[in-house]
């Protein structure tokens, strides 16, 4: 299912440096003796040498193919054929289809790197690698995430007071241990009430550890008359105790409907 193959010849033109097989040289294709004079012949051998060392099987021979992922194996074994044998190198080898057909004639050789596919494809890197320092240069080293209780969705207390549960996540991409002052607004009177952090209170002192995660179960107490409705918008404030940097996140706080 990988579409690597396919995108690549898609991408490959007549210039491309791609395995290739000198098929003018090649052929006719026979088995040989290392004694064999080879002037009426091709200089494959038909050891079927590249085909064995292949990692998918094919034949390159018959042509580039799909199923080829330019590994080079088959270069190698051709070449210690050919060494074998007293012939020179290269007839698998990197080479575009135009040099390919030079060679046969006789004509020159040569890479053109500069040509309109190579200029578009360049383009669209550099617009790729713009994007991408963009992204890190705006790239902040705090990420909030709130997650409300869902059953249930509050919970009124003895005192009157309503009580909503909050799991509440605080990403670090910073390499140090960092402090922050967690506090609420947008209902009146609220406090908050971090798990294994003390008793409740307008604010709190909330630890993260460097590249980390910190997860907080965060409970919000609100007095009963400060909620007007069955959903009231509430706002957590997240404040860098080091540069006083301050992350909003909107929630909601959850009350019996009136």
């Amino acid at each position: 299912m990988c579409p690597y193959s396919r995108f690549q010849s898609a991408m490959f033109d007549e210039h491309s440096l791609i395995i290739t097989y000198e098929a003018w040289r090649g052929e006719p294709r026979a088995p040989a003796r290392q004694d064999q004079n080879f002037d009426n012949r091709g200089h494959c051998v038909d050891c079927l040498a590249c085909i064995q060392c292949c990692p998918t099987g094919i034949d390159i021979r018959e042509g580039n193919q799909l199923a080829c992922i330019g590994c080079g194996l088959c270069i190698d074994a051709c070449n210690t054929v050919m060494d074998k044998f007293g012939l020179p190198r290269g007839l698998i080898s990197y080479d575009s289809v135009t040099n390919i057909a030079a060679r046969k004639v006789g004509g020159k050789t040569g890479f053109r790197l500069i040509r309109p596919r190579t200029m578009v494809y360049g383009s669209v890197l550099l617009i790729i690698c713009a994007a991408m320092l963009w992204s890190l240069a705006r790239r902040t080293g705090t990420d909030v995430n709130i997650l409300h209780e869902r059953s249930p969705l509050y919970v009124q207390l003895s005192s009157g007071d309503i009580r909503n549960g909050y799991t509440y996540k605080v990403l670090n991409m910073v390499r140090r241990k960092r402090t922050f002052t967690l506090s609420v607004a947008g209902v009146e009177g609220a406090q908050l009430e971090i798990l294994g952090n003390g008793d409740q209170a307008e604010r709190s002192d909330i630890e993260v550890a460097p590249d980390s995660v910190g997860t907080f179960r965060v409970y919000v107490n609100a007095p009963e008359n400060s909620v007007t409705g069955k959903a009231s918008a509430i706002t957590f404030l997240l404040k860098d105790r080091d540069d006083g940097k301050e992350f909003r996140s909107a929630s909601m706080f959850a009350g019996p409907e009136r």
